[in-house]
């Protein structure tokens, strides 16, 4: 009922005091009982969430993907549609995630039952698209932790080939200090000036021993494909579903480093988290400064940025274009995912959340493009180096870390120590997003059952051993399919369906009057332009354009495909059959919600003030928040 208190779990502690009495004896009152509560974690100031919240929204995609879609879709022409959708999308949605989740002191797994009960299910998605995000997330992280302690060599091991490598990998041979450079067929490094010829058009071709042409590969390609994902099996033939190969050891330890990592990070929840992250939101910008100005002494450097930046007005009437920009964007911030809305649940309930999610939102989008110079202006010395052109080295999405960018760091005077550097800055931007999204899955067990928040240690380790037990199995050798699989099927419709939930439970039904009460009780009053900004972006504009993205991932997405080092093809229509099932789960999950909210509601009083099926009353009395006058605003006292 809205006048009932709510019982708030605590701690008790035995207290007596000690009376002498005239003949000696010592007696005491009868014990009594001191009662702590078992308050819910704030953050220590409003720098530790915007640290967070950067750290969070920075991601890899930022350093390896934003850069490929610039110089692939109309180069600085690109930035157009993507300002277009950063003011119209991104940065609304990112204030009705944190200022619902800051207003409510709830994470989304909760949030909703409180603010639109109807809507509950879309707390189940928040946690499963959460623990698939981070699975796959894990894998990512798992090679560049690889790749880190790799570094700790005097010659980059992925700068020569090895008589283990795939067969057709030609650069110098690690049995081999000649100088010169060798292919590798039959377990063996062979000359190339005696297996390879110069084709028309300068491309080179080799052959084995029995004139059967091999498939060219540079020593970091086979290094990354045949050393660390381990992608070749026994027979030289390329893991597959039909075949998923064995484990693989190297990758599951620094599996479980990574994990490790986090649970350390995470071990007390935002009391450590938030220390943490000023280093992980910091110190990729300092390694990315540094590899900036190094890149700018080399030669090839402008030509890259030309390369980078060269608009094509073009691109414009293209709708893949737009289409690219507003996706970028969307996954780039975390939008959908549950970590913002996470962290915005821990903060005070006057932070300004609206500024801050301004910030978060330009921080991420300029660092996008800062790195986007690191990376091409890169990408020019290799090819000035090698003679090729910057496209035939430019790659995309791992390749371009793991393989392109990883080449470029061979070429560098000192290269282990700018390889150790980039490496472990590609850690701390890993960490941040992961520990945002573990923190979501940690943050619904602390606030379901309130007596775990004396065991955060606890909780986390079982957040992270599940986590750590479901990314297992992309441990095998392939289990880099697996990891296409998911994010093409769990990580992508799912999460633009719940943003529509999320809309249409906030703005719809929870109603946009409520939301704007809400906000300008935590941050004051509105002007005129802020608030019709919000009006029509969230009313209008920002569904509109996620339903867009929505049918057009429908429409155009063919299904989950081989990538090189394998033979381009689809996956076998069962796998996809358990990618659309993966996709289905979150509707699943939303659709037992609804039948709980309905099934619970149809058990009481039609009177009874805590029945609530998303009427748009504000969030009051059976919704459990406290008035204006309590001390502990919004919802953070009922937990």
């Amino acid at each position: 009922m809205a006048n009932e208190e709510q019982s708030v779990p605590t701690d008790i502690e035995k207290t007596s005091e000690i009376v002498l009495t005239d003949r000696g004896s010592i007696v005491g009152p009868p014990q009594t009982l001191e009662v702590k509560p078992l308050q819910r974690q704030k953050w220590g100031s409003k720098v530790e969430f915007l640290m967070s919240s950067i750290s969070y929204a920075v991601g890899f995609g930022n350093i390896w993907r934003f850069p490929y879609l610039v110089y692939r879709y109309g180069g600085g022409t690109f930035l157009v549609p993507y300002t277009f959708f950063v003011v119209t999308v991104a940065m609304p949605l990112m204030l009705l995630e944190s200022s619902a989740a800051q207003y409510a002191g709830l994470g989304p797994f909760h949030l909703y039952t409180a603010m639109c009960p109807a809507f509950r299910g879309l707390g189940y998605m928040s946690i499963y698209i959460s623990y698939v995000n981070t699975a796959q997330y894990a894998l990512i992280l798992s090679y560049v932790v690889r790749y880190t302690i790799d570094s700790f060599n005097m010659d980059l091991p992925w700068s020569v080939c090895y008589p283990d490598s795939g067969p057709g990998c030609v650069g110098k041979c690690s049995e081999k200090l000649d100088g010169q450079n060798y292919v590798i067929f039959d377990k063996q490094c062979h000359l190339a000036s005696e297996s390879c010829t110069q084709k028309m058009g300068g491309e080179l071709g080799c052959a084995d021993g029995n004139g059967t042409s091999l498939t060219i590969q540079d020593p970091a390609f086979s290094y990354f494909y045949d050393k660390v994902a381990d992608i070749r099996l026994d027979n030289e033939k390329i893991a597959s579903w039909d075949d998923y190969g064995h484990f693989v050891p190297e990758g599951m330890g620094c599996l479980m480093l990574s994990y490790i990592m986090c649970l350390l990070c995470l071990r007390q929840g935002v009391s450590t988290s938030g220390k943490v992250v000023y280093f992980t939101a910091l110190f990729p910008y300092v390694v990315l400064t540094l590899l900036l100005i190094k890149a700018a002494t080399l030669q090839g450097f402008t030509e890259g940025v030309k390369f980078y930046l060269k608009p094509d007005l073009s691109a414009l009437i293209d709708f893949e274009v737009w289409y690219q920009a507003l996706s970028q964007i969307f996954f780039s911030l975390g939008i959908g995912f549950g970590g913002l809305m996470t962290l915005s649940s821990y903060n005070t309930f006057d932070t300004p959340c609206i500024k801050l999610a301004a910030a978060v939102t330009i921080a991420n989008c300029a660092t996008s493009i800062y790195a986007g110079f690191v990376i091409f202006g890169s990408l020019g010395y290799i090819a000035q180096t090698t003679g090729q052109a910057i496209d035939k080295v430019a790659g995309s999405g791992i390749n371009l870390t793991f393989v392109t960018f990883a080449t470029t760091l061979t070429l560098l005077p000192a290269a282990p120590f700018w390889s150790f550097m980039f490496f472990f800055m590609l850690i701390t931007v890993g960490l941040g997003t992961q520990m945002a999204d573990l923190s979501t899955q940690i943050t619904a067990l602390l606030d379901q059952f309130p007596w775990s928040r004396r065991r955060k240690m606890l909780t986390t380790t079982v957040v992270c051993t599940l986590g750590f037990c479901g990314a297992c199995t992309m441990s095998f050798q392939g289990g880099i399919w697996l990891n296409v699989l998911l994010n093409d099927y769990a990580a992508t419709a799912p999460i633009l369906l719940l943003t529509l939930g999320n809309l249409a439970a906030l703005v719809g039904f929870y109603g946009f009057p409520n939301l704007m009460n809400n906000i300008e009780e935590m941050v004051g009053k509105l002007n005129k332009v802020g608030y019709w900004y919000l009006r029509i972006t969230w009313s209008l504009l920002a569904p509109i354009f996620v339903l867009v993205l929505v049918i057009y991932f429908f429409v155009s997405f063919p299904g989950s495909q081989y990538e090189k080092p394998a033979e381009p093809g689809f996956f076998p229509s069962w796998v996809q059959g358990i990618g659309i099932v993966m996709c289905i789960i979150p509707v699943i999950l939303f659709l037992i919600g609804v039948t709980l909210t309905y099934f619970v509601a149809g058990g009481r009083d039609d009177d009874d003030d805590d029945v609530d099926i998303c009427t748009g009353s504000p969030l009051e009395g059976g919704a459990g928040a406290p008035g204006p006058s309590s001390p502990d605003k919004g919802l953070a006292g009922r937990h």
